[in-house]
């Protein structure tokens, strides 16, 4: 679900941003891969402001601390023709895909792995956005397989599965059907469960977060949210029924969905939105054309409870924790002041919309790369880098 995002004054007042990470926090700038810096990209960054309020130094110091990644290219809608954007198939992203039936949810959910095989020590599963799918996954799963298994399943009333309650999107719902899925994955296979990072976005972000702070998993070692924070969804949902009832209800063919997409900007990257964007679409035989599989605007009653305390929910969670955003000012007041005590890692990817993963596939693999590295997820593909591990501090007593 991509809410529409209030404005947000700025400040004239800017920062050069840091060149350097604090050997001690979480936001050490990752190494550029363009070979030439911030090429291509502005040397600063306008700080989030009130009107008439210069920006505070706890945002000074937020600002100077997030690291900034520098995509290959930049990520803009573009204006393609209709035979351009023929759906594309998942099979060179993906290695299988499963219907897996749940007696006790009820539900029957699709779910695509890859890089699995019976001596998989570490999965990272991917949760999708609300309206999205699976595949919206799948140009970063074909980037990582190589280097640990991947899951990413369609949530309930998404994509290809299905459940008696398809209205029943609430999050501790979602929440048990995630770790009973996951769970029958793997024994259906004869494997334990290994160790898991969670991944999510949006939506799916939010359920990750309760996922990994349910203790349902108990062997989930990693936590990534992707362009989702409690503040800024919080003020975004007013305005989401109106949002939703603005956009087409139906489309003549899913190549005219995908130009939908990619032309509004939902997804920047057409590469991306011809493989997501059809699972996303059902055929009405009534009206003879193509609607939108989930009817988000059914599950309004549900919007508050994803993000509501998602904040404190995230910052509770043990395991190692990676913020990726689309933009610096939609960290909220709790998150900026646990990312300046290094609880969590934070990374910046200005070129991208809200679906940064789809957006940019290239920098949020190489992002999710580096952070199992830093982790010691899985070893370090240079030996002769520097090894620089993040590593997350206790929380620092007011008293200091």
């Amino acid at each position: 679900m991509q809410p529409p995002r209030p404005k947000v004054s700025r400040s004239p007042d800017v920062l050069t941003r840091k060149k350097g990470g604090s050997s001690r926090g979480g936001s050490e700038r990752l190494p550029d891969r363009t070979g030439s810096g911030s090429e291509g990209l502005p040397d600063r960054v306008a700080l989030p402001s009130r009107p008439g309020r210069p920006p505070t130094h706890a945002e000074r110091l937020v600002q100077a601390r997030v690291a900034v990644v520098h995509p290959t290219q930049a990520s803009a809608p573009v204006e393609l023709d209709d035979s351009d954007l023929s759906p594309k198939t998942w099979n060179h992203c993906f290695d299988q895909k499963e219907d897996l039936r749940l007696p006790s949810r009820n539900a029957t959910f699709r779910i695509y792995a890859a890089g699995l095989t019976q001596e998989t020590s570490l999965a990272m599963v991917f949760l999708h956005g609300g309206g999205h799918c699976a595949l919206s996954w799948a140009m970063v799963a074909e980037r990582l397989k190589a280097y640990c298994a991947v899951l990413a399943f369609d949530a309930r009333a998404h994509g290809n599965s299905f459940s008696e309650d398809e209205n029943d999107l609430s999050a501790q719902t979602q929440v048990y059907d995630a770790a009973a899925l996951i769970k029958a994955f793997f024994e259906e296979r004869s494997m334990p469960v290994p160790k898991l990072v969670v991944c999510g976005h949006s939506m799916g972000g939010a359920i990750a977060v309760r996922l990994a702070a349910s203790n349902l998993l108990d062997n989930v070692i990693g936590l990534v949210v992707i362009d989702v924070v409690e503040g800024t969804a919080m003020s975004a949902l007013p305005y989401m029924s109106s949002w939703l009832q603005g956009r087409p209800k139906s489309f003549s063919s899913v190549s005219k969905a995908v130009k939908y997409v990619t032309r509004a900007g939902h997804v920047r990257n057409p590469d991306s939105a011809r493989i997501s964007v059809p699972p996303q679409m059902k055929y009405d035989d009534r009206i003879k054309r193509w609607v939108w599989r989930t009817r988000l605007e059914e599950s309004e009653t549900y919007w508050k409870g994803w993000f509501q305390g998602l904040s404190s929910s995230f910052l509770s969670v043990k395991a190692a924790k990676m913020l990726v955003l689309a933009n610096v000012d939609r960290l909220d007041k709790d998150l900026m002041i646990a990312q300046m005590q290094g609880k969590f890692q934070n990374i910046l990817i200005p070129a991208a919309g809200h679906t940064v993963h789809e957006d940019q596939p290239d920098e949020t693999a190489r992002v999710l790369l580096e952070y199992l590295q830093r982790n010691l997820f899985i070893e370090r593909l240079d030996d002769s880098a520097e090894t620089s591990v993040f590593q997350q501090r206790r929380p620092i007593p007011p008293c200091c």
